[in-house]
Parts: structure tokens; sequence; C-alpha cells
């Protein structure tokens, strides 16, 4: 690529702003929520897309387009979970529900959705797909929305499971780390990519990345409760609300017979000081720590007329800053 990293990436998240912020203005619904996030999603299409194109000049356009249909199924999802879990805020502002309705916002996440499909159908079209290629990407969008949509109704359903680690883990995977996986290779097909190793180890990149990164989420309820409050304007468990919550499972799983009583009451104080005792935070760090290892040696494995090694070294400096963003929310060092 003809860009360094911090080049690459300021210029892409430039225009990807600017378009998004059309997007959303198209809907009427001005709420600063929607604005807000880490744009993780749209980065790991972006990087896919690096990849496919090589020593290519980047069109930034294009794939910030590509990447835009992505966010909206992140978004419609968001602005859904918050209002059924009851949240009243998000990143400290309002949430959706609260700023509308519930009844506008299940309807506007219908639309984002809608939007999304069609989106990607005007952007993805012949000029840039042979047919093929292009059904692909379609049915990885159509999987994304599945996968979302089904781990979702499997949480509401999650009463007599709270602690049942392998569920909570395939519904991580189907709300959060699926569209990761799912985005980066939306991003390796949209920049003519066509190698199926490289297409399923990125599958395999955000599909490991999305389940730690949703532990890592999860683990933020027990380290910053303030922060949290802020947040989501309650101090909020998950368990309370029979949600997953994996650093929870985690911690139920190696528990003595006494605390496995005491985590089954579901009383904050007594969940964070377990956590601790049980020092989950380090196990999952440790987690995170074997999956960067095994994620250098994948890629390294690969030939360089797949994968550059200027991509490779780029892409490992760019989750690296992920990984250390999530570790400082934790207070990890």
């Amino acid at each position: 690529m003809k860009c360094n990293l911090t080049q690459a990436e300021n210029k892409f998240l430039t225009i990807f702003s600017e378009e998004w912020e059309k997007t959303i203005k198209k809907y009427n619904c001005p709420q600063e929520q929607m604005n807000d996030g880490s744009r993780l999603r749209p980065l790991m299409a972006f990087w896919g897309y690096l990849a496919a194109i090589r020593n290519k000049t980047p069109d930034f356009s294009y794939i910030a387009q590509v990447s835009i249909s992505v966010e909206l199924l992140h978004k419609a999802t968001i602005i859904l979970d918050d209002w059924i879990d009851g949240d009243n805020a998000r990143h400290g502002l309002p949430a959706f529900h609260v700023t509308y309705s519930p009844e506008v916002t299940a309807i506007l996440a219908l639309h984002m959705v809608s939007d999304a499909i069609l989106r990607f159908r005007d952007f993805l079209s012949d000029a840039f797909y042979e047919p093929n290629r292009y059904s692909r990407c379609s049915e990885l969008i159509a999987q994304t929305i599945y996968s979302m949509s089904k781990g979702a109704l499997m949480e509401l359903k999650l009463e007599d499971d709270l602690f049942n680690l392998e569920k909570i883990k395939q519904i991580a995977y189907l709300e959060t780390a699926e569209i990761l996986g799912n985005a980066m290779q939306l991003g390796y097909f949209s920049g003519l990519g066509n190698n199926t190793k490289v297409s399923e180890l990125f599958k395999s990149i955000g599909d490991r990345f999305g389940y730690l990164f949703q532990a890592m989420n999860d683990l933020e309820a027990f380290t910053d409760t303030q922060s949290l409050k802020i947040h989501k304007g309650h101090i909020n468990n998950d368990l309370s609300i029979s949600r997953k919550n994996i650093a929870v499972a985690m911690l139920y799983q190696i528990a003595n017979a006494t605390d496995k009583q005491l985590i089954e009451q579901g009383n904050f104080t007594e969940l964070s000081a377990l956590i601790a005792k049980y020092n989950i935070i380090q196990f999952v760090k440790d987690e995170t720590e074997a999956f960067y290892c095994s994620l250098h040696r994948m890629l390294q494995e690969l030939s360089t007329d797949v994968l550059s090694p200027d991509w490779i070294n780029q892409f490992e400096i760019f989750i690296q800053k992920m990984k250390l963003s999530a570790y400082n929310k934790l207070n990890i060092r």
C-alpha cells in the first residue's frame, strides 16, 4: 500500500465519518449516539480491503461506502439492545429509545438493516464484481444479519443458562464476533481479493478477536463501576436482567461450591469480589495474549504473494493498538 498506517487509517476514518454523517442525516432522527463509536467494524473491513489491493493506491471513498453498510448493521443492533436491556445511555449520551421512543427505535433499526443491504448493492455493482463474487458478498451480509438476530433471540431466552459458558460463547460469537469476521471478509472481497485461505483466516481472526473483545467488555462492569454508570446510565451486571456475561460464566466454571452459590445470587458487590479473587482479568488477558501470538504465526505462514509483509506488519500494529485500548479500559498493565 502506498501510505503508512497512520495516513491510511486517518484518511479512511475522515472520509468514512463524512459519509456516515450524510447517511444518518437522511433518517431525520438527529441523535448524538448515532455518531458515536469506535468504528472497529469499518476498520476491520478497511484492513481486509487493504490486503486485497496490495500495493495499489486505496480508493478510500469506495471502501468507506462498503464499510457504512457494516456500521449500519452494527448500529441497528446497538439501538435495539439498549432499548431491550433498559439502558438509558450509551457512552454517556442519551440512548436512542430515550431520545425518541421504542416504536421509532424498532422501525428505524429495520430501516437501517434494509438500507445496509441496498447500499451494498449500489456500491458493489457489476462494475466491480463478477457475479459469483457479488453473490458471496451478498451471502455474507445475509449471514451477518441472521447470526446477530439469532444470537439476540438466544440471549433473550437465557434464564436457565446464565452460567453455561459454552452457550454464552456461542451467543457472543453470533452477536459480536460474526460481524467482525464477516466485515474483514467483505473488505477483502471488495478489493477483489480471491484467495480462499486468506478469507478463511480473516474470518477466524474476526471471530476470535470479537469473542475476546466481548469478554473484556463484560469485565468493565466489575473494574470501573463509575464509568459504567455514566456509559449506560445505571449499574448493570447483566445477570439481573438474565443477559449474558462471559466474565461471570468463566468465573462460575472455576469457583468452588460455596462461591458458586454466591454467584447464583447475582449480588453485584459479591460478584466483583469474586472476579478479583479468582483473577478473571488475568485469565482473559492470558487468552488474549495467546491469541496475538497465534495471530502472528498464522499471518507469517502465508506466503508473500498472498499477503504482503508490509500489510502484515501494519495490521499487527493495528491489532496491538486495539488490544492496548481494551487493556486501558480494564486498567491492565
